[in-house]
């Protein structure tokens, strides 16, 4: 059934009358159309009584918590050693490379601690180890990479792997020089040079 302007307020008094596990339903069939015809109407009472013209249009909205993951400097640097030990694995796996510690667990273990931390001594410590490690996976990492080079490792798993350890390896530096600056010399760092995260 097409609803004309007339049927709109009697459509209303009905959907409100019925009982409420009913309203929801009743709603969902009402097409765009006929809430247009329906907003016209309201609008057109609304505009005869003096109470709205229409012309401005107010919108509330409401912040609420996402599952949207926060970024901090303890986040970025996790990502960084968890991203590593991808990189080390792999080139375990493919090549034999075998030379390296894997800190993937200690990393999350001090971001958590962290996130715990009462006084800012702890949390400036524990941000310390977790640069630390960082610090040794990336000269793992780099270890990894001369030793391949030197034994003439080539194809194209080599290729793509040593890319992806160069692209990370830029942004894992600007990592921890951004911790440096804000967490242990208490300087703001632009958001123009921040790294966002890591795939």
């Amino acid at each position: 059934m097409t609803w004309t302007p007339y049927h709109a307020e009697p459509l209303l008094v009905w959907i409100v009358n019925l009982p409420l596990k009913n309203h929801l339903y009743s709603i969902s069939a009402i097409r765009d159309k006929t809430w247009e015809r329906i907003n016209r109407v309201a609008l057109k009472d609304a505009s005869s009584a003096k109470i709205e013209n229409g012309r401005i249009v107010l919108v509330d909205s409401t912040a609420s918590e996402s599952n949207i993951h926060e970024l901090r400097y303890r986040s970025r640097l996790n990502d960084s050693v968890r991203v590593m030990g991808r990189l080390l694995e792999n080139c375990q796996s493919t090549w034999g490379f075998t030379k390296y510690h894997n800190h993937t667990k200690p990393a999350k273990q001090l971001a958590r601690k962290i996130i715990y931390a009462k006084k800012a001594s702890q949390k400036e410590s524990h941000y310390q180890k977790l640069v630390l490690l960082t610090k040794d996976n990336l000269k793992s990492l780099s270890k990894a990479r001369h030793n391949l080079a030197i034994s003439c490792i080539d194809g194209p798993d080599y290729g793509a792997w040593c890319a992806e350890v160069s692209y990370f390896r830029s942004l894992i530096e600007g990592v921890i020089n951004q911790t440096q600056r804000r967490v242990f010399d208490g300087e703001k760092v632009p958001a123009s040079e921040k790294s966002v995260t890591f795939i």
